[in-house]
């Protein structure tokens, strides 16, 4: 498995920061690597450190300065609101065909 490019581990990292915190940081960069860790740093407009991510760079999955979980390939696309969502939106057009069906528009332009 091949490591995930820097440029997205960053990219991430400072979403994922915003999530969590609603803080915007301003930077992120790779600040020490080993085979099997990236430490990733994250600062404001000051340059003032804001967090520290220690991430598998394989599969962006590690820990923040705090030993909180982080799991960045995640960030913003398992939210259980766009899930559901989608859901009440393929409802939404179930009932509406279903509508359509039975109200016989369908039948009467065959018949035409």
């Amino acid at each position: 498995m091949t490591n995930i490019a820097d440029e997205d581990l960053c990219s991430w990292a400072l979403n994922d920061y915003l999530k969590k915190t609603g803080v915007i940081a301003v930077n992120a960069e790779i600040t020490a690597r080993s085979e099997n860790a990236y430490e990733i740093t994250l600062t404001d407009l000051n340059g003032n450190v804001l967090d520290v991510y220690t991430v598998d760079p394989k599969t962006g999955t590690g820990t923040d300065s705090s030993n909180a979980e982080v799991n960045m390939p995640q960030t913003g696309n398992n939210s259980m609101t766009n899930w559901l969502l989608c859901v009440g939106a393929a409802l939404f057009m179930a009932f509406g065909f279903g509508a359509v069906k039975a109200s016989g528009v369908l039948k009467r332009k065959e018949d035409e």
